[in-house]
């Protein structure tokens, strides 16, 4: 995890009441896992296994899903299955586009985008 994201989730930490975490879309978890990461292709359907057990395994504790997002293939790969499963879920979830090319994205990319994942989770994106 980035510093900035760390020193937010201890802030975050230490409000009464709230319980934050972080889930990476990249888990290393076990020697077998990191086995496979080594391999091309292999790496990313392992990976992206092991991320959406990791998603059924852990969101359902949460009442809020913050995900952060780039675009294009990035979108498919780790915000499309935290959305899809938050929702599914009942979770309110919120989108964070962080590459700057959220607009285009959704324009170029139409059966990708978040408006077509059911219920449109909320989203925000900085200006640049």
């Amino acid at each position: 995890m980035p510093p900035a994201g760390q020193r937010l989730l201890e802030r975050l930490r230490t409000v009464p009441g709230l319980e934050v975490d972080f889930l990476p879309h990249d888990p290393r978890s076990n020697a077998l896992l990191r086995l496979l990461q080594r391999v091309k292709y292999v790496r990313t359907v392992a990976t992206s296994i092991a991320y959406v057990a990791s998603l059924f395994r852990r969101l359902p504790q949460y009442d809020v899903v913050h995900v952060f997002s780039a675009s294009y293939w990035s979108f498919l790969l780790a915000p499309t299955p935290a959305i899809l499963i938050g929702k599914w879920l009942g979770k309110r979830v919120v989108v964070n586009y962080r590459s700057g090319e959220a607009e285009d994205h959704l324009r170029r990319w139409p059966r990708t985008s978040v408006s077509n994942h059911g219920t449109a989770p909320t989203m925000v994106a900085p200006r640049v």
